[in-house]
C-alpha cells in the first residue's frame, strides 16, 4: 500500500502555496468538507487551476512511486 501525498503539502513543497494558506484553506475546508482543499485554494485565489493541476499530477505520480 502506498502512502498518500497531501495536495497542500505538495503545492507548498513547490512554492505555490504558503503554510499560512494552507492553514486557511484547511479552515475553510473543514465547515464545506463536500469541496476539495485545491478548489477551496483556487476559489481563495491562493493557487491556479493550471497550479493544481501540476499539484495533482505530481500527487499521482508520488502516489504510485511509494515512499
Amino acid at each position: 500500500m502506498t502512502p498518500h501525498h497531501l495536495i497542500g503539502e505538495i503545492l507548498c513543497d513547490m512554492g505555490y502555496l504558503n503554510r499560512g494558506q494552507l492553514v486557511e484553506g484547511r479552515r475553510i475546508q473543514m465547515s464545506k468538507p463536500e469541496v476539495y482543499l485545491g478548489e477551496h485554494l483556487v476559489n481563495m485565489g491562493f493557487i491556479t487551476i493550471q497550479q493544481l493541476n501540476e499539484g495533482l499530477q505530481k500527487q499521482l505520480k508520488e502516489d504510485r512511486r511509494g515512499p
